[in-house]
């Protein structure tokens, strides 16, 4: 409540004060006592927040990109293999950056659906089925702080047991080598420098997924006070010992195996840059591996240092290897927009050469014959680039508009559409219809 000044000090302080002064005094006045009865005025109310452009652009296109896409059954042979790509960034935007849980309800129906299909529809290609896991794995995570249910329990049980039998039980073969697939993993570690052809003791892509897939469940177990299950916890004993054995560190960060790979048949070809009818092979001794399969590791290397206790050496290490990894792709990979491009682009391979890659790996005519220089730059709208956290990539996403100009859709497309109509993942429809603007949307809102 206002004090009021007796008449005599209003009249003494007139006479002192100019008029326009005192006219300024009054209105002052009035409105500090809340009007001119003397009551308090009501609190002035808050503008309503503003939400972040992204996120309502997102929550537009959601339902008719990723919203129906998890409607159908993806764990299918001819869908689990894109699958394990293409959700990797939704299910980060659900549950960690906009952790909302209407769009978490989503996924739990998806997994629910998976796990009554868990038993007949496993499929039998172990690459895409664990690229496949890592994805539930990476779910499983995320709500186990407040509490599995029953249908979550289930699907953690059924991951380890099949995890178990992959690694320490199930006989195999492959390129020379026999065995459990953790023996065959230390055969190749104990190979080094004996191989012929040297492909044979290269780290495959399936054998990277067990690693990252027992950094997760490490993490899971470590946080339930469980005492780690053995296979886990072999699997990143050889996952520590097999990056420290095969590192190879440049002047910009590091490389994976270098060389490894270059007389491997869709590597014959780097040392040509145009494509024709008749390539001649023109193999680059000591290549990296490419741009593309090399989308994985940024979060492949964050699920190893989860694997470890904090402040242990190896997942420091981990962490050391997820700096390296960002440095060499930004420093010799990554190509920014510009005035020539519209859109961020790669080069074909992490040593940033740019060569050709896949030559006549397929025999559909409607395709092209191989990859062209910057042509796996599409896998910056599909892969887990993003997750290396860089500030000048998020930019990058955040300034992409949408539709694509031709040219940028043309060479993101790689090889060109879709072959197979039965797929859920279809090109371009990818990039056409909002899928491809969603993750560049998720990819933009990414902050360490």
């Amino acid at each position: 409540m206002c004090n009021m000044m007796s008449m005599n000090s209003v009249i003494s302080s007139i006479k002192r004060i100019p008029w326009v002064v005192f006219g300024i005094m009054v209105i002052l006045g009035v409105v500090a006592c809340g009007g001119g009865d003397g009551s308090s005025s009501d609190p002035i109310p808050n503008p309503p927040p503003t939400k972040n452009p992204a996120v309502e652009a997102i929550e537009q296109l959601w339902p008719t990109t990723v919203g129906d896409y998890l409607e159908q059954d993806l764990w299918s042979p001819i869908n689990i293999y894109d699958a394990g790509v293409v959700l990797m960034l939704p299910l980060e935007y659900a549950f960690h950056i906009d952790n909302n849980a209407s769009l978490q309800i989503q996924f739990h129906d998806f997994f629910e659906r998976y796990l009554a299909e868990f038993d007949t529809g496993l499929d039998t290609n172990d690459l895409s089925r664990f690229q496949f896991y890592y994805v539930l794995a990476r779910y499983l995570a995320y709500t186990q702080d407040s509490g599995w249910n029953s249908v979550q329990q289930e699907l953690y049980s059924k991951l380890l047991a099949d995890f178990n039998f992959v690694w320490l039980e199930e006989d195999t073969a492959q390129a020379g080598n026999a065995g459990t697939r953790v023996e065959i993993i230390q055969q190749k570690l104990n190979n080094i420098g004996n191989a012929s052809p040297k492909y044979t003791r290269a780290t495959i892509d399936l054998e990277l997924f067990g690693f990252a897939i027992a950094g997760e469940l490490a993490a899971m177990q470590r946080k339930d006070g469980q005492t780690l299950h053995v296979a886990v916890q072999e699997m990143l004993q050889l996952a520590y010992a097999n990056f420290q054995q095969e590192v190879a560190y440049t002047s910009n960060g590091w490389l994976y195996q270098p060389g490894q790979w270059d007389d491997y048949v869709d590597y014959l070809y780097a040392g040509n840059t145009e494509l024709s009818e008749n390539l001649e092979p023109s193999p680059v001794p000591g290549i990296a591996t490419d741009s593309s399969h090399s989308h994985r590791m940024p979060l492949w290397l964050l699920s190893l240092a989860k694997g470890f206790p904090e402040g242990s050496e190896e997942r420091e290490y981990f962490e050391g290897l997820s700096e390296g990894f960002e440095s060499q792709f930004m420093s010799v990979v990554y190509v920014p927009s510009s005035a020539e491009f519209s859109g961020p682009r790669m080069t074909n391979f992490m040593d940033g050469n740019n060569g050709i890659y896949r030559y006549r790996f397929h025999n559909n005519p409607e395709l092209k014959l191989g990859y062209e220089p910057y042509n796996l730059s599409g896998t910056l709208l599909t892969g887990f680039y993003p997750f290396m956290y860089n500030t000048q990539l998020r930019q990058e996403y955040a300034d992409l508009t949408f539709p694509l100009s031709d040219t940028t859709l043309q060479l993101y497309l790689g090889l060109g559409g879709t072959p197979d109509v039965e797929r859920a993942f279809q090109l371009p429809d990818y990039y056409a219809e909002g899928y491809a603007q969603v993750y560049s949307l998720i990819a933009s809102l990414m902050v360490d």
